[in-house]
């Protein structure tokens, strides 16, 4: 993620190869065309070749520190061991299936979506 200021504004532009800083419409809709996304809109992309924004003080020690949450926070270093019904067993699976997911990566997915709250009823 880079950080781009504008006066008081502060704007995160998604991440991208540092080689990929050709901040020109062309290449930002090229990126949106290849990754699904853009690092920036057309006012920040002219704001940024007038020269009125500049680099956030501590970036990289932000992306760093973010990094190392993220890499935290998704860390998987617990094994549990749980008995399912068969019929249970395979409606997961059937679903996991049709959402293009392993069904261990299903199950940790709702498990975790339960315990922190999110887990959504139809």
């Amino acid at each position: 993620m880079t950080l781009l200021t504008k006066g008081t504004q502060c704007h995160n532009i998604a991440p991208v190869a540092e080689s990929d800083f050709d901040f020109s419409p062309e290449k930002n809709a090229q990126l949106k065309k290849e990754r699904g996304v853009g690092f920036m809109d057309e006012e920040l992309s002219k704001a940024l070749n007038r020269g009125q924004l500049k680099r956030s003080r501590g970036t990289r020690s932000e992306i760093r520190l973010a990094r190392e949450a993220a890499a935290n926070y998704l860390k998987k270093d617990s094994r549990i061991n749980i008995r399912l019904s068969g019929t249970d067993l395979d409606m997961l699976k059937r679903k996991a299936a049709e959402e293009g997911l392993p069904y261990q990566t299903l199950i940790s997915s709702v498990l975790h979506k339960f315990v922190s709250g999110r887990l959504l009823s139809r």
